[in-house]
C-alpha cells in the first residue's frame, strides 16, 4: 500500500483542483493509467492483459552404481520423466470469447544430469549446464483446440511414460543412458545402455503442434518440425466408476540424415502406454510397448539390426497411510530387443571390445523396485529406486558376447514451487 500511495500521490495532488471543479471522465482515466503502470511494473502479478505465473522444481539425487568392475556414487540432477530441475515462466491472456493466447519459457539447469554422467565423468556435459526446455507461443479456442509454435514437446513425447501413480522410473533409461556396457573381461564394449535400451517416444524440439479439444476423454495431437520429423498421437483419460485409466499411442518419423536427435535418420516408431488405477485400494498397473524401424544406412554395419521392440510393465500400490501424504510402492520388469539406436564408441583409455559393424543383435532385460513418499504441506516428495540391467550382444564374429550387468540405486527428493 505504501508503494501504491507513493506512485499515485503526486498525480492526485497536482490534479486536486480539477477533481473538485469537474469530477468528470478525465480524472478516472488518469487514475486508471497510473494503476495500470504500477501493475505492469510487477512481474509477479503480470499486467491487466496477460497473467504471469512463475513455477518450477528442484530434483537432486544420489546415484550409487556398479557396472561389474567399478562402482561409485554421484550427486546428480535426476533427469527422470520430465522431472529435472527447472524454472518455468508462463503467461496467458484472452483475445476474444472462448479464445486464449499465451507463452511458456522454461529453463532447465543441471550441474550433473543423470542422463549424461558415466564411468569417466561425474559431471556430464559441464559443471553447470543450462537448457532451453521450452520457449513457445500458443493460441487456443475452446472448440478449435490449441496451436503451439516454438521449442516444445513433439506429439509423441511422453507417449510411453503415461503413469497415474507417482512411480519414479519408466521405459526410458534415465539413470544409466550414458554408462558404457562392460564386457565380461572388464573392457568396454563401445555401446552405452542408451544405445540399446530406450523408451521409443518423441522428444523436445522446434515444432508447430496442434492439440484437439478433449472429446469424451480423447485428445489428438500432431507435430512437424525439427530434424525433418513429424508425429501424431491419440491420448485418452477417463474415470470409470472406481477405476481411473489413462492411455496413449502414437507414430513418429525422423528423416533428417544430419540430425543430432535421439534417433538416427530414417527412424520410424510406433509406441504407446496405458496406466490403470483402482481408486479405493490404490492398486495400479502400467504397461508400455513400442516398435522401431531403422534405415539400413542409419548405423555402421550392414548386419546391424534395423527392427527392434521394447516393453515394460509396472505394478504397485499408492495409498495415504501417513498423515503427511501418499506412499507409493512398486516393482517393474522390461525387455528391449534389437534396439540399436547408435554406437557411442565409449571406451575411455582403451579400444572397444566390439566393433560397430560386427553387431548383429542386442537383448536387454531390466527389473527394479521403488518407493516414493509425498509431503503435501511442503510440495515435496522423497524417493528411493533400485534398478538392474543385463545385456546380451550378438556379433557376427563370436556369437553372444558376455557382458557385465549394471546396478543402480537412486535416492533423492523433488521440491516443487
Amino acid at each position: 500500500m505504501k508503494l501504491f500511495a507513493v506512485v499515485l500521490l503526486p498525480g492526485l495532488l497536482s490534479a486536486g483542483a480539477a477533481f473538485a471543479a469537474d469530477p468528470g471522465p478525465a480524472c478516472c482515466s488518469d487514475l486508471e493509467e497510473r494503476v495500470a503502470e504500477l501493475e505492469a511494473a510487477s512481474a509477479r502479478k503480470g499486467n491487466r492483459a496477460v497473467s504471469l505465473t512463475v513455477s518450477g522444481e528442484v530434483n537432486k539425487a544420489l546415484l550409487i552404481w556398479d557396472d561389474g568392475r567399478q562402482s561409485d556414487a554421484y550427486v546428480v540432477d535426476n533427469a527422470g520423466a520430465d522431472q529435472e530441475s527447472r524454472l518455468n515462466v508462463s503467461g496467458e491472456g484472452t483475445v476474444g470469447a472462448g479464445w486464449r493466447t499465451g507463452f511458456v519459457i522454461e529453463l532447465g539447469f543441471t550441474d550433473s544430469s543423470s542422463l549424461f554422467v558415466n564411468q569417466a565423468n561425474d559431471e556430464g556435459p559441464g559443471d553447470t549446464a543450462f537448457e532451453t526446455r521450452l520457449a513457445n507461443w500458443y493460441i487456443e479456442g475452446e472448440r478449435f483446440g490449441r496451436v503451439t509454435l516454438g521449442q516444445q514437446s513433439s506429439a509423441t513425447d511422453g507417449i510411453t511414460t503415461i503413469d497415474l501413480s507417482r512411480a519414479k522410473t519408466d521405459a526410458v533409461t534415465w539413470h544409466n543412458k550414458s554408462f558404457g556396457i562392460r564386457s565380461e573381461d572388464g573392457g568396454y564394449t563401445g555401446l552405452t545402455w542408451g544405445n540399446v535400451a530406450w523408451g521409443l517416444e518423441g522428444d523436445r524440439g522446434d515444432f508447430i503442434r496442434y492439440d484437439s479439444p478433449v472429446l469424451y476423454g480423447f485428445m489428438a495431437s500432431a507435430a512437424w518440425g525439427e530434424d525433418d520429423s513429424w508425429d501424431a498421437a491419440l491420448r485418452f483419460q477417463k474415470e470409470l466408476d472406481s477405476v481411473r485409466i489413462a492411455a496413449g499411442a502414437g507414430y513418429l518419423y525422423v528423416g533428417d540424415a544430419t540430425n543430432a536427435s535421439l534417433y538416427p535418420n530414417e527412424t520410424k516408431i510406433a509406441s504407446g502406454s496405458v496406466s490403470v488405477m483402482h481408486m479405493p485400494t490404490g492398486l495400479f498397473g502400467n504397461l508400455a510397448a513400442g516398435r522401431v524401424e531403422l534405415s539400413d544406412k542409419a548405423l555402421a554395419g550392414p548386419d546391424n539390426p534395423d527392427d527392434g521392440t521394447m516393453w515394460m510393465a509396472q505394478a504397485g500400490i499408492e495409498k495415504r497411510v501417513m498423515p503427511f501424504g501418499a506412499t507409493t510402492l512398486y516393482g517393474e520388469y522390461g525387455e528391449y530387443g534389437d534396439i540399436l539406436l547408435g554406437y557411442s564408441a565409449f571406451s575411455p583409455g582403451s579400444t572397444p571390445t566390439i566393433a560397430a559393424e560386427g553387431i548383429t543383435g542386442t537383448e536387454v532385460s531390466r527389473w527394479g523396485v521403488g518407493a516414493v513418499q509425498q509431503f503435501d504441506a511442503a510440495a515435496l516428495e522423497m524417493y528411493a529406486v533400485f534398478n538392474h540391467f543385463d545385456a546380451e550382444i550378438r556379433t557376427a564374429e563370436s556369437g553372444n558376447a558376455a557382458t557385465e550387468p549394471w546396478y543402480g540405486v537412486v535416492v533423492g527428493s523433488r521440491l516443487k514451487f
